[in-house]
């Protein structure tokens, strides 16, 4: 997203970088173009500036030098993606770098997404030689979601994309130097694997003049002090310019907790501010209460309770790239504590933050961070009883998916050879959601671990437009699961006559008395009792099949085998044959 050069504010190509010395005339150059030359609407390329990435192959951006490692497939087949692993206490450099220029980009991601993770993987940013970092925060809370949680966030900013793919689009210039760390502090010893990474930037001649440097700081207090405001930022010396925050909040009590007012003390300002705001949600762009919400500049994207947060659990961002907030000397923000019952009340909460900002020079020091214990205290939910899985009983349904893993379940080919998952089109791509994308190139099928009989079998499913794809029962083995057991078929057909090769038809063998699937993108239900040698399928409330296999002595459509010797026991699946196909709420109930 571009910054262009305005009269009022000067904001330039380069993203969140602020000119003190443009005074609304127009006179400022670089790379010999003049300001008030600039047409916004054309995409102005700055002289001398030449784009680089880094990455743990290319770890100084080197010309040429990407893709080079050697892997099972050969010299640059992708060799060396990531950080192996970062070990408990360890730093490791991510970019360290002689010259000048501008971070344009950084894109993380990390298997382990727990709160113990996202809030003990520290981030630092030091800038032109200083040893005092400018930027010290947990990494879940510098990509925009407080308290180690993780969720879907699309803001100007900072992204979580699918809540685990972690971007920053912040500008960040340096003058002669440009280091990143991270560091493991995980607690009971945990080591972290595979840590990947990539930072796109550009190398320069030089900086505009007055060019901010970048900043971003982590605070926590747990819990607040009654009548004494939670700060956000302080002893920030300008020129600078405060462009945004993340804020999480976990209310201690009942009640609204949000009608505290956002202060800007700037310049000076001793006992009153000179920006003082109307209430908590009305800084963050709402009103009258809180809720999730996303937009580029402010949002909600997490308001949770639960049995362990019985009061909110709530993560706020706000970003000020419309309204810069700039200072000259000196700048520090706070939040009051006040709730509503009735009437204002002071309260007390756990508070804490992200501030983002630029100033001229890095910072010459930064308040301690917070230690491990107080990062992560009463926010880490207790780990739940471990059960043993339900196993099927009679009478009684029980998940033959867990919603998250693939226990109990395995990719085959349609040969009978085993598939990993990370190599096939299965996945689970949100909780609940068993997915294939329906690649043909990975024609496989997910089957169950264990051997089914007489048993009734319902789940959900949704289709894509062209989607082709099947519920296999009593396959005997893992290969040839379309000829040795039989499949229910499922497909992109709705609105189309029922035939042998409809949705909820035995495929190739029996046609559903009516074609009830439902429209693009909306959820059917099927439920597929077997009993002996007798089968119906009930699907979006409607019988459409009731047949009886022991009256198939002789093979019938692609078989080679009468259904009449359908094996008694066998294994459950579903087959990936064309375009993507969804399944949610995957059970059965075993009736002998």
């Amino acid at each position: 997203m571009s910054r262009r050069c305005t009269l009022s504010g000067c904001w330039l190509l380069v993203p969140m970088v602020f000119i003190f010395g443009c005074q609304g005339q127009g006179t400022f150059s670089s790379g010999g173009v003049n300001a008030a030359d600039i047409d916004p609407t054309l995409p102005v390329i700055p002289d001398s500036a030449v784009s680089r990435a880094i990455t743990w192959e290319n770890r100084t951006g080197a010309v040429g030098a990407g893709g080079m490692s050697k892997s099972g497939l050969g010299t640059g087949r992708k060799g060396s993606p990531c950080i192996p692993e970062v070990k408990n206490g360890e730093t490791v450099t991510l970019m360290d770098i002689d010259g000048c220029g501008v971070i344009r980009h950084i894109w993380i991601t990390i298997p382990d997404r727990s709160p113990e993770a996202m809030r003990n993987m520290i981030l630092r940013m030091y800038w032109d030689g200083s040893e005092v970092p400018s930027v010290e925060v947990p990494l879940g809370d510098f990509f925009g979601v407080a308290h180690g949680q993780c969720r879907v966030l699309t803001t100007a900013y900072v992204t979580q994309v699918l809540g685990r793919g972690y971007n920053s689009y912040f500008a960040m210039p340096f003058g002669t130097h440009a280091r990143i760390t991270v560091s493991n502090d995980m607690p009971n010893g945990r080591d972290l694997g595979s840590f990947f990474y990539q930072i796109d930037y550009e190398l320069r001649d030089k900086l505009p003049p007055n060019t901010g440097r970048f900043h971003a700081q982590f605070r926590r207090e747990n819990p607040t002090v009654m009548k004494r405001d939670y700060v956000i930022l302080d002893n920030v010396e300008g020129p600078g310019c405060f462009v945004g925050c993340v804020i999480g909040v976990r209310a201690l009590g009942p009640h609204w907790w949000g009608e505290g007012e956002m202060k800007f003390y700037m310049d000076g300002d001793t006992d009153y501010p000179t920006i003082c705001g109307t209430g908590t949600e009305d800084y963050f762009e709402a009103a009258w209460g809180m809720g999730e919400y996303q937009t580029p500049y402010a949002g909600c994207p997490m308001h949770l309770t639960n049995n362990f947060f019985k009061y909110p659990l709530v993560s706020l961002y706000r970003f000020h790239e419309k309204d810069p907030v700039y200072f000259r000397k000196s700048f520090k923000a706070t939040m009051q504590q006040i709730g509503w019952n009735q009437g204002l009340f002071e309260r007390c909460d756990d508070w804490c933050s992200v501030a983002y900002w630029y100033q001229l020079k890095p910072v010459k020091q930064m308040p301690p961070l917070p230690d491990r214990a107080a990062r992560t205290a009463d926010i880490i939910e207790p780990p739940k009883p471990k059960q043993d899985k339900p196993k099927a009983g009679v009478g009684r349904f029980v998940p033959l998916f867990d919603g998250k893993t693939l226990n109990g379940w395995t990719i085959y080919t349609h040969e009978g050879a085993q598939v990993e998952p990370k190599n096939s089109s299965w996945s689970i791509p949100e909780e609940g959601i068993l997915h294939t994308t329906g690649d043909e190139s990975k024609d496989y099928w997910i089957s169950t671990n264990e051997k089914y009989g007489d048993c009734v079998l319902r789940m959900d499913f949704r289709v894509t437009q062209g989607a082709n794809s099947g519920i296999f029962l009593k396959v005997p083995g893992h290969d040839r699961p379309a000829y040795t057991g039989f499949e229910v078929q499922i497909l992109d057909d709705a609105g189309k006559p029922a035939d042998k090769h409809s949705t909820g038809s035995i495929y190739d063998v029996f046609a559903p008395i009516a074609n009830v699937s439902r429209p693009l993108g909306q959820w059917n239900s099927i439920e597929i009792t077997c009993k002996g040698r007798l089968v119906t399928v009930v699907m979006n409330g409607l019988k459409i099949i009731d047949c009886d296999f022991s009256l198939m002595t002789e093979p019938m459509g692609k078989f080679d085998f009468p259904y009449a010797k359908m094996p008694a026991i066998g294994y459950i699946g579903m087959q990936t044959h064309g375009n993507a196909v969804s399944f949610r709420n995957v059970a059965i109930k075993k009736l002998n």
